[in-house]
């Protein structure tokens, strides 16, 4: 963490996300996002790593299934980890 007043950092709302990069925007360096967006990724994380380990799978072949369903048209959040298994068909 490096504090507000050795930064200046742009205000970030919930959802948007501002790529820096350090001389052209093609090797952005770091990612600013709000607060809360950082949580939910956090939160999300965690999920995920806890079904993975109770249904014996590898987080890479679970990231994989879970990003692809979150590509869908019809995506939509969802929190409740039964319903988080079911749409994994674990």
């Amino acid at each position: 963490t490096v504090l507000a007043n050795s930064v200046r950092v742009p205000k970030v709302h919930r959802g948007e996300v501002i790529m820096v990069g350090r001389y052209n925007e093609a090797s952005p360096k770091a990612a600013i996002i709000a607060p809360e967006d950082l949580d939910m990724l956090e939160d999300t994380h965690t999920l995920m790593t806890h079904i993975a380990q109770a249904m014996d799978i590898p987080v890479d072949e679970l990231t994989l299934k879970a990003r692809a369903l979150e590509d869908t048209p019809d995506a939509q959040s969802v929190t409740d980890p039964e319903a988080i298994i079911a749409a994994l068909g674990l």
